[in-house]
């Protein structure tokens, strides 16, 4: 017959170590629930009325005298709540241990749901190229640095924080390439197993015409050719 009852709860194992040793040498049989799940997780503790310490029926008053004495449980301790009382009560803990597992499958899922939401709201690779102004701080060919210097018919005027030299990636596969002491260079790009291929029929666009690997972040972008380098920064963290 199941004769046990409740008559101390602990947060920590190591609490209940020495009230469990207490009530051993003097012979009181007792027996533990919730202890391995709290051992497993220490912050279930709160949430599943802590680690339940019974005795027998008729040895009630006797342990909770040791226990008392011991300095395990204070006097007012012995009389339970009835709030208490109901925490005691295994149906309602079985129902506090599944609504609490519940609550953590739902939170488990909203985190899911809402990072699934922002991975597919982010813009790709394509967008951030063709979203952003690049502009071009410096081109390395062959071992030799170059910088920008695009000739213009007419005085061109920019914003204050606007750069002048800048690659421009189109949605429609166009793109517009600084000049190196020469006019804007028009040309044509794509985007293709994690490579920027860039090509045109302009002449001055021949040493541009290659396949880049390339390394972005929101504020800077790196081409890298076989004998080309391209550094460029993002216009808005110029």
């Amino acid at each position: 017959m199941n004769d046990f009852k409740t008559i101390a709860t602990f947060t920590y194992p190591s609490e209940l170590a020495v009230a469990k040793s207490k009530l051993a040498s003097e012979g009181v049989e007792f027996r533990t629930l919730d202890e391995l799940s709290v051992q497993a997780h220490n912050f279930l503790s709160n949430a599943i009325g802590g680690i339940k310490l019974q005795v027998r029926e008729k040895n009630i008053h006797k342990a909770r005298k040791i226990l008392i004495d011991g300095g395990f449980i204070k006097d007012e301790m012995v009389e339970l709540s009835g709030l208490e009382k109901k925490l005691n009560d295994i149906g309602f803990q079985k129902k506090l241990k599944t609504g609490f597992y519940i609550l953590m499958g739902v939170i488990a899922l909203a985190i899911i749901i809402a990072v699934s939401i922002k991975t597919y709201h982010a813009p790709n690779d394509f967008q951030k190229l063709v979203g952003r102004n690049w502009c071009l701080d410096q081109m390395v060919y062959k071992g030799e640095v170059y910088y920008p210097n695009t000739l213009h018919d007419e005085i061109q005027f920019k914003g204050i924080d606007e750069c002048e030299e800048k690659i421009q990636f189109h949605a429609d596969g166009s793109a517009t390439i600084p000049g190196f002491t020469t006019r804007l260079i028009n040309a044509k790009w794509s985007l293709k197993d994690d490579l920027i291929e860039i090509y045109s029929d302009d002449t001055l666009a021949t040493i541009f015409k290659e396949k880049y690997s390339y390394t972005m972040n929101k504020e800077m972008l790196i081409l890298a050719a076989d004998s080309i380098t391209l550094f460029c920064y993002n216009e808005l963290y110029h």
